[in-house]
């Protein structure tokens, strides 16, 4: 399994010294080479009708991206948000963040050779 060791973050949440973003991907009940290409079946969303995505933590924003094809990603600012309620990814203002994070992910996923990374839906 690939990772880091997030001891430092868990023993002190408050921490600024944590300067690498952290990615998740949710892929239900699928593993290792079943994830290699993303389902087009009842599989996408096995776990409580939650598809699969990809959640990246990168400073104080989460941006996360579904792999339903044109599904509006998502982008908070947990500091000012906290509790996710306002979504920056839909604001033009916020494009270059967008396509910012959108870049951070994919390079996340090739560092762990996430063979779907190159056939994710359009967003």
């Amino acid at each position: 399994m690939h990772g880091r060791d997030i001891r430092p973050s868990l023993l002190d949440p408050e921490t600024k010294s944590w300067s690498k973003p952290m990615i998740m991907t949710h892929t239900a009940r699928s593993y290792g080479s079943e994830t290699d290409l993303i389902p087009t079946d009842g599989r996408l969303t096995a776990a409580s009708n939650v598809p699969w995505y990809v959640l990246l933590r990168d400073e104080k924003y989460k941006y996360i991206r579904t792999f339903v094809e044109n599904e509006v990603e998502e982008i908070y600012d947990l500091e000012a948000d906290p509790e996710e309620l306002v979504n920056l990814a839909t604001t033009v203002s916020n494009r270059s963040l967008l396509v910012r994070l959108r870049a951070k992910a994919l390079e996340e996923l090739r560092k762990v050779d996430a063979k779907f990374v190159d056939r994710l839906p359009k967003t």
